[in-house]
């Protein structure tokens, strides 16, 4: 798929294009019009994907009649944008499939990522996992209700990085059967590095470990935060330890942003009653699809 860059064009011509530092307001216009669904791209955007491939891979942009009606990011995760219209969808698979960047991971809305699928092929690339019927949740100040007790949720230190990186491999496997980053620890603990560094990884237990509990802000913008990795060690769980820290971070994150989203697989029907206790409404379906590395 050719990809065409034109910065500093008044308009676009139909078809994908490169998304660059002048067309900020036209993308941000409309990906905030469903902020709640958008929250990923959003915060690529404000960590520079519109000047930088390395933050998160291309911003990509599809014009239907010179009007931007579709975006995606496709580097390592491959997120589209809520709404995406059907040339969008068939024109990012083909970009993907040209294969300049690998895709580890395909996520987001339901239909759109089975549409996606059925474009790049199912057979293209070995896949490991295709999990559909995760439940993408919201909450906001209006709903939360809050858990009244503290506890010792903290920011993870640089020095406690591989406990940190030990405990998300185990809830990584236990969730999907597998470990989808044996392939690339190095890549892997890059990334909790640079999450840590950007105070975005948040956990329970002693400096120095074991830690009971982790989460993480995987996207934050001004719009939002995006948790996910929400893990209680076994030997720790049914003592309320998720409830009290998932509301304490909350609170805390609602001071600043409007909403906070999280998604969470169907067959998780603990993780569920504790998020509907929280105040959590359903507000869409999540696809996700991980390749064979």
């Amino acid at each position: 798929m050719s990809l065409t860059r034109r910065p500093g064009r008044p308009y676009r011509a139909d078809g994908l294009h490169r998304l660059v530092a002048a067309d900020r307001a036209e993308v941000l216009a409309l990906l905030r019009a469903r902020a709640v669904h958008n929250i990923y791209l959003l915060a690529q955007i404000e960590r520079g994907a519109l000047t930088r491939d390395d933050v998160a891979g291309p911003l990509l942009g599809y014009y239907t009649g010179r009007r931007l009606d579709s975006v995606a990011v496709c580097g390592s995760n491959l997120v589209m944008s809520s709404p995406v219209t059907d040339d969008a969808i068939s024109a990012f698979a083909q970009f993907a499939r040209a294969g300049r960047y690998l895709v580890r991971v395909v996520v987001g809305d339901d239909p759109t990522v089975d549409a996606f699928m059925s474009h790049y092929g199912r057979r293209f690339r070995p896949i490991h996992l295709e999990r559909g019927g995760q439940h993408l949740y919201t909450v906001s100040s209006d709903t939360l209700q809050p858990a009244g007790e503290p506890c010792s949720l903290r920011q993870a230190e640089l020095e406690e990085l591989l406990e940190v990186v030990r405990v998300d491999r185990c809830m990584v496997t236990e969730e999907l059967g597998f470990d989808p980053f044996v392939g690339d620890i190095e890549g892997y603990r890059e990334g909790w590095r640079r999450r840590i560094r950007e105070m975005r990884a948040w956990v329970i237990g002693p400096l120095g470990g074991p830690l009971i509990f982790k989460l993480e802000q995987s996207a934050v913008c001004e719009q939002g935060v995006q948790i996910s990795g929400v893990y209680t060690s076994p030997h720790h769980r049914r003592r309320g330890i998720g409830f009290r820290a998932m509301s304490q971070m909350c609170e805390r994150m609602l001071l600043e942003v409007p909403a906070i989203t999280l998604y969470v697989n169907d067959i998780n029907a603990a993780a569920i009653r504790l998020y509907q206790r929280l105040g959590f409404e359903r507000v869409g379906t999540i696809r996700s699809v991980w390749f064979d590395i």
